[in-house]
């Protein structure tokens, strides 16, 4: 290598150096410019974090104590210490002890309203009801519904509606089977 070589290597290596401390320099001023606002913000994502951890320890400790409670409520059904820690911890698992404890109490709970009202609507040949219950996809026993509302369209001589609601049920329906056997009963009626 030669001098001038030397030289402008030493340059290049000591502009690369001044940058270097310029931008440290430049971030160390930002950062005592905004001391308190950045200790500020990390504190709180800590204190954002703990929370977090807090209240899902807290809930999964309400969850263990109420699936305690429901069991000590489903050995003794008297347990009037087990059905406030279920009031106290889980209403859900509270409503179904109380229906539990007295069958003619329709708990609070989705699954369960809807049970309550496709059963009352079974009972009471209620069409309407049956209808609306099954535009709700999240239903849990619409497969079952239609094929009652296809019996009962049947009972009632309205073969047309219960073809109609026969082809409600999906190709890969648990119910396909009995679905097949129903339209083969309507087919021979029918002719």
């Amino acid at each position: 290598m030669s001098l001038k070589e030397n030289i402008d290597y030493m340059k290049t290596e000591l502009t690369a150096q001044e940058q270097f401390i310029e931008n440290f320099v430049k971030a160390e001023k930002i950062f005592k410019k905004y001391k308190m606002l950045i200790f500020g913000a990390l504190v709180g994502i800590v204190i954002l974090i703990i929370a977090m951890f807090g209240y899902d320890y807290m809930d999964e400790q309400k969850k263990i104590k109420a699936n305690i409670a429901f069991n000590e409520f489903l050995i003794d059904t008297n347990n009037e210490k087990a059905i406030a820690t279920l009031k106290d911890n889980s209403k859900n698992l509270y409503e179904i002890a109380m229906h539990i404890k007295d069958e003619n109490h329709i708990p609070d709970v989705a699954v369960f309203k809807e049970i309550a009202m496709f059963q009352n609507a079974v009972k009471n040949g209620d069409t309407k009801t049956i209808d609306s219950l099954l535009s709700n996809n999240n239903f849990l026993f619409k497969d079952y519904a239609v094929v009652i509302k296809a019996l009962q369209a049947i009972k009632a001589d309205d073969l047309k509606l219960a073809e109609q609601t026969i082809k409600m049920l999906p190709k890969d329906s648990m119910s396909g089977d009995l679905a097949s056997l129903l339209e083969h009963y309507i087919a021979t009626k029918s002719n």
